[in-house]
């Protein structure tokens, strides 16, 4: 069961990773997602902007490693009117 909205981008192989450079992305990591009965999670989004072995790093400075990530889709973004 996917706990995101769209569909889901795999991410498991460095070429698969590679494919999401320039990309805007909403993903869940292990400790985003609540263990709790309650099952609240806490997805987040950011740009992918390299990508280095095992690791995807974002426009904020963040990095992700593989092994954290539970999910990734990709968020299409649409053009500003004018």
């Amino acid at each position: 069961m996917s706990l995101l909205e769209g569909p889901l981008v795999p991410f498991k192989t460095i070429e698969q990773r590679r494919a999401l450079i320039g990309k805007y992305i909403r993903y869940l990591r292990n400790s985003d997602i609540d263990k709790s009965p309650r099952g609240y999670f806490f997805p987040r989004t950011g740009f992918i902007v390299d990508v280095s072995g095992l690791n995807l790093f974002l426009d904020n400075g963040d990095s992700l490693w593989r092994g954290d990530l539970v999910e990734v889709e990709i968020i299409e973004l649409e053009a500003p009117d004018g």
